[in-house]
C-alpha cells in the first residue's frame, strides 16, 4: 500500500516552488510532498514568464519529487510523466486537450494548464525534483495581457471543489510517476508524443529573427523539438528557443 501524500496548504506564497525549495534546504523532504498554495503573489512560469492566478479558484501546486532512480539524461521523462497526468485529469471534463511542448496544456487553441519544473543535480544523479502546477479550475476573468486562457468553469459551466480536484491530479501524476519508477519511459514518452498540440500540422514557428513553417515531428530524449521544415529536413530547437 502506497504511502498517502503529505499536503501542506497555505493561504497565502509567493510561489511554491520557492516555498518547495526553501523546504528542502531546512529539511529532508519526503518523496511526493505538495505543496498546494490558494493564493500565490508572484507565481513562476517558464523562464521569467509569472503564472497569473485568482485567488481560492485554482490550483496552484508545487509536488517535490525525489527521482533518484531517473538518470539526469532521461530528466525530461519527469516532466512528460506530470503532464500526462494533468492532461488526464483535464480529459476527464474535457474532449479536446492537448500538451503544449514543452509544458503547457491546452484546449483547443487555449492555455489552461502549465508546468514548471525545476531539478536539482548532485554528481550523476537527480537529487530533487520540484514540479510546479497551475490549472485554471473555476476562474472565468483574467488579465487582459493574457494572450489565451481558459478555465475548467468557462469550458463546463460547472464549479468545482479544488479539495477534489487536487486529489484527482495527484492521482493521475502518481500514476505515470510510477510507471517512471518500473523503467516504463518508453511508453510515457509515446503517450506524450501522441498527445502534443499541432502534431504533424503545418504551422509558422518564430525563432531568433526569423519566421518559419514546419510540422512537429517528434521531441527528442533530451527535451527539445524536432520539427520538419521541408524536404524531409530537420531542426532541433530546446526550450525557449521556439514558439508557434
Amino acid at each position: 500500500m502506497e504511502k498517502e501524500a503529505i499536503i501542506l496548504k497555505l493561504e497565502k506564497t509567493d510561489s511554491t516552488n520557492s516555498y518547495a525549495r526553501e523546504l528542502i534546504k531546512d529539511k529532508n523532504v519526503d518523496d511526493g510532498t505538495i505543496i498546494w498554495a490558494l493564493e500565490q503573489t508572484k507565481g513562476k512560469g517558464m523562464g521569467t514568464n509569472k503564472w497569473e492566478s485568482e485567488a481560492g479558484k485554482n490550483l496552484t501546486i508545487s509536488i517535490i519529487f525525489r527521482p533518484y532512480f531517473l538518470a539526469p539524461e532521461k530528466q525530461f521523462s519527469l516532466l512528460q510523466a506530470v503532464a500526462l497526468g494533468v492532461y488526464d485529469f483535464l480529459g476527464l471534463y474535457l474532449d479536446e486537450t492537448s500538451i503544449k511542448w514543452p509544458n503547457d496544456i491546452y484546449t483547443g487553441n487555449e492555455k489552461i494548464a502549465g508546468i514548471l519544473i525545476e531539478n536539482s543535480l548532485t554528481g550523476n544523479k537527480l537529487d530533487s525534483s520540484i514540479a510546479g502546477i497551475g490549472i485554471n479550475i473555476n476562474q472565468i476573468e483574467f488579465p487582459a495581457g493574457l494572450p489565451n486562457p481558459s478555465s475548467l468553469k468557462i469550458k463546463t459551466g460547472m464549479d468545482l471543489r479544488l479539495e477534489e480536484s487536487l486529489d484527482l491530479v495527484i492521482q493521475f501524476i502518481n500514476k505515470y510517476y510510477n510507471e517512471l519508477k518500473k523503467g516504463k519511459t518508453a511508453e510515457i514518452e509515446k503517450k506524450y508524443h501522441s498527445s502534443l498540440y499541432k502534431l504533424g500540422e503545418k504551422i509558422k514557428f518564430r525563432t531568433a529573427g526569423e519566421e518559419f513553417y514546419g510540422a512537429i515531428k517528434a521531441v527528442k530524449e533530451s527535451g527539445e523539438l524536432l520539427i520538419e521544415t521541408g524536404a524531409g529536413k530537420l531542426r532541433s530547437f530546446g526550450f525557449k528557443e521556439v514558439e508557434y
